[in-house]
């Protein structure tokens, strides 16, 4: 038995918003995932990118906000999480970051699956390049909880998002065991380090593992 992890980053709504979510939906039901994760998902006052992206597709979902858009604040800017199997119970967990109007949190769920119990989490970093130190704290945190979650002797704690940083950066190399932060250590495999194949075919010569 097999399990299909999505991880995808939607926009929000920039760019040909109307043209991309067509084309979204068509690589989710292409891609046929099990579980997805959401990042830059907007839900608000006339507007649920979470509908729209899965819809009657049958998912169980769930939705945290990280913030509201300085510029638009009817709207919240989240995680998002789709499961074919039933999520049974959830946590939002507000990440470290600056003390400014960016702020950033992990969606965080516990699913019913054929596997077992499994803990699945969702987040997505500050993204300016020289914002490591703020990432460092933020996966630290973001580990500790996905661990303190998981279910005991089930299925290991899954972390999917937009990290915003480079492979060989501190803070994912922390993540990957491969470096120490404030005394403690963590090690969660690269899905793409244990199983990716950038050979996949795809239109664009995209590897999806």
């Amino acid at each position: 038995m097999t399990l299909k992890v999505l991880s995808l980053n939607i926009w929000h709504d920039q760019g040909p918003w109307n043209e991309r979510v067509a084309l979204l939906r068509s690589w989710i039901d292409r891609l046929d995932p099990d579980l997805i994760g959401f990042q830059e998902i907007l839900v608000g006052e006339g507007e649920d990118q979470v509908h729209e992206l899965v819809g009657d597709r049958g998912f169980h979902t769930a939705y945290g906000p990280a913030m509201s858009l300085p510029d638009r604040k009817n709207l919240q800017f989240g995680n998002a999480i789709a499961s074919r199997w039933p999520i049974t119970d959830r946590e939002e967990v507000r990440l470290p970051d600056r003390d400014d109007w960016e702020t950033r949190a992990a969606l965080m769920v516990t699913i019913e699956s054929p596997h077992g119990p499994i803990g699945f989490s969702c987040t997505h970093l500050h993204w300016q390049f020289n914002h490591g130190h703020v990432r460092e704290k933020q996966v630290a945190l973001l580990a500790e909880r996905a661990w303190e979650r998981r279910p005991k002797n089930g299925f290991p704690p899954i972390i999917v998002g937009d990290f915003n940083a480079e492979p060989d950066s501190d803070e994912i190399r922390f993540i990957k065991g491969l470096r120490s932060h404030n005394g403690g250590s963590v090690a969660f495999l690269d899905a793409w380090d244990v199983a990716g194949d950038s050979s996949l075919p795809g239109e664009d010569g995209l590897g999806i593992t």
